[in-house]
């Protein structure tokens, strides 16, 4: 099986802060050639928290993210340092609803067994990728949608049902997301989903 190590002479903020750690990250299946369900020690995940928003190559963000949720599955690396890895580079860039990509899988299964106030971690992170995101980019819609799924303020929520960021559509579908997270932290009632749900009926609320 193939794999990278931290082994370059480059000088980066990122690989200083890790040299300085006495730190060493090893990454397995770094260009996914496997089948393989391959684990991070917990050096490298640490290390990785300084490495990871400098990684700008896709495959390997997806190998990491990969070994990080297989480390997760089998109980060999803890939640909250799961939380770090994604506060310090949030996975926008795999966007998807199933749980099977990296975005939904923090937000619909990480998020649950994280320490308290780790919803607002990822949510300062994500709020400050949309802010720097080109406006209509990809990028941009899925540090929206990621935002959204982590407010904790309704009235943030409520903001942006009146209007979104410049560059965002605000479709019907980004509107149900909306509601749903108001549903969710108990800042909407009945009646006003029934009314939307009148106004604009869609089989996905």
């Amino acid at each position: 099986m193939n794999a990278i190590t931290d082994e370059t002479t480059a000088s980066t903020p990122a690989l200083d802060r890790l040299r300085e750690r006495g730190g060493r990250v090893v990454v397995l299946d770094p260009r996914l050639d496997t089948w393989a369900s391959t684990l991070l020690d917990e050096t490298s995940a640490r290390g990785l928290v300084a490495l990871l928003p400098g990684i700008e190559d896709e495959l390997l963000r997806a190998a990491v993210w990969n070994n990080v949720r297989s480390s997760v599955h089998q109980g060999r690396l803890a939640p909250a340092l799961a939380v770090d890895l994604a506060e310090a580079s949030f996975p926008v860039e795999d966007t998807g609803a199933t749980g099977r990509r990296t975005l939904a899988w923090v937000l619909q299964w990480l998020l649950p067994l994280a320490p308290e106030g780790s919803r607002a971690r990822l949510h300062r992170a994500v709020r400050l990728i949309l802010d720097a995101a080109e406006p209509g980019s990809e990028r941009q819609l899925s540090a929206y949608r990621a935002a959204v799924a982590t407010a904790e303020d309704p009235a943030d929520l409520r903001a942006w049902l009146e209007a979104t960021p410049a560059g965002i559509e605000a479709d019907l579908e980004l509107r149900w997301e909306l509601l749903v997270r108001l549903a969710a932290l108990g800042a909407v009632d009945v009646a006003e989903l029934d009314a939307a749900l009148e106004t604009e009926r869609t089989d996905a609320a």
